[in-house]
């Protein structure tokens, strides 16, 4: 009997259900990448005082040299946690226990294959927009799911994007379909909500109410990093799905 395939809506409802069940280890884990990235924010960034005193005592060269490491260093930290956040999806899909640092350690010991991986993802992605943009975003769909494929199938460098080329090519509409409908519905649903907390954080910032005004900032950040968690969800439950169609569709021509 032919497996039957999975429509957007299940896959939405799927996704919903197991982030309700397990919102709060995976926030654990985002909380190792964004409360550094918050303080880094807070006390560098935007810390006026501190890039006035850094720019008096030091070349303006060596600021800049010093904030384009601090840079660098936050987007590894942030492929870490992007690999460790799929590593949590996964160890929950599998019913594993999800200890925080464990899962990072496991992120960090894939960390350089996923760095060749992503460097080579770039280079073809980047080759094809030079010529035409269109092919560029569709080699980008056809290789987005080599993360997954180095961390769920052990697949390293070229064999993990070849793989992903696999799953997605024969499902490339469904696959941007998907996508859009679930971007278009988080966007629908986040967007009003950060707008109007975004003109109440302002509101009583010119009434000079800062405690309550970083308390809805926080709350704010907390609904973005949310959408976002929910999002790499669906998209490991859509490498799921498209992966056993693929694997259907070789057991009927087997």
């Amino acid at each position: 009997m032919p497996r039957e395939n999975k429509r957007f809506l299940v896959l939405f409802f799927e996704s919903l259900i197991f982030y309700k069940r397990y919102v709060l280890p995976l926030l654990m884990i985002s909380a190792i990448f964004f409360i550094p990235l918050e303080f880094l924010n807070t006390f560098f960034w935007n810390n006026t005082a501190l890039i006035q005193k850094l720019s008096f005592n030091f070349s303006s060269m060596f600021v800049q040299c010093l904030s384009g490491l601090i840079i660098l260093i936050m987007i590894l930290f942030f492929l870490l946690y992007f690999l460790a956040l799929l590593k949590g999806i996964h160890c929950a899909d599998t019913a594993e226990p999800i200890r925080v640092f464990s899962i990072y350690s496991i992120a960090l010991k894939r960390l350089k294959d996923y760095l060749w991986i992503k460097l080579m993802y770039l280079f073809k992605v980047i080759s094809w927009s030079f010529l035409i943009i269109l092919p560029g975003i569709i080699f980008a769909g056809l290789y987005g799911f080599a993360p997954l494929v180095l961390l769920i199938d052990g697949k390293k460098g070229e064999e993990a994007l070849r793989f992903s080329k696999e799953i997605v090519k024969p499902f490339l509409i469904q696959y941007f379909d998907y996508l859009f409908f679930v971007v278009l519905l988080l966007f629908s649903f986040f967007a009003p909500l950060i707008i109007i907390l975004d003109l109440w954080i302002n509101q009583l910032l010119s009434k000079e109410q800062f405690s309550i005004a970083h308390s809805i900032y926080y709350g704010e950040c907390l609904l973005i990093i949310g959408a976002g968690i929910y999002f790499v969800i669906f998209y490991y439950f859509l490498y799921k799905e498209l992966k056993l169609r693929m694997e259907s569709q070789e057991v009927t021509v087997g």
